[in-house]
């Protein structure tokens, strides 16, 4: 069989791979404890607040929220987090679900206390500084919180008796780039073309 009699096959395996790439999307999954409450956002610009995905208002309980992330592009993790006395802290686990997307500490997980995550006492995508590490989890007053990975850092702004409300924010880098229509349309009708050149040759 040449390879133009085989071109409809060819063609056809083709675009149903490149199809099964263009839809698989990477899955944000966050678990977080936040003193007191917080909500959590997914958005494709830094200054922007995005699309709300989860909240919680209860210190003790481990929160799971998950969201599938914009292929191809910088996602943003947006953390609006409140106090209602000091001490206030976030601890949290960040995991990826495939290799499509990483955090700034180039894995697939981040915790609380990691590279990355950065805090701003007036807002998402400004005046942005290091979080304060408040001591291991299990560190007191707040103990063991068995939901998140027990190295992860209580983290808060400098001020975790006096700041009220901050605003934490980590990027999650696409590592691969996503064929775009175009593309896959110009390789249909190549593959489209040695079809047709297969009947015009006999």
């Amino acid at each position: 069989m040449s390879i133009f009699s085989k071109a409809p096959m060819i063609l056809a395996s083709t675009l149903l791979a490149l199809g099964s790439q263009v839809v698989q999307a990477t899955l944000l999954t966050a678990k977080t404890n936040v003193d007191n409450g917080y909500e959590i956002f997914i958005s494709t610009d830094d200054a922007i607040q995005g699309t709300s995905f989860g909240s919680g208002a209860d210190w003790p309980t481990t929160f799971t929220d998950s969201v599938e992330l914009t292929d191809g592009v910088t996602n943003f993790i947006h953390i609006r987090a409140y106090d209602l006395g000091g001490p206030a802290m976030l601890l949290g686990e960040f995991t990826l679900s495939d290799t499509g997307f990483e955090f700034l500490n180039g894995g697939q997980s981040m915790l609380t206390g990691d590279a990355g995550l950065m805090v701003s006492k007036t807002g998402f995508g400004t005046d942005y500084a290091a979080t304060t590490d408040l001591g291991i989890n299990g560190t007191s007053p707040w103990g063991l919180r068995s939901g998140v990975d027990s190295t992860a850092r209580f983290v808060w702004s400098a001020d975790s008796e006096n700041d009220n409300l901050v605003y934490f924010s980590a990027a999650v880098v696409s590592t691969a780039a996503v064929p775009e229509p175009a593309s896959i349309a110009l390789l249909a009708l190549g593959m489209a073309g040695i079809g047709a050149r297969r009947f015009s040759v006999i």
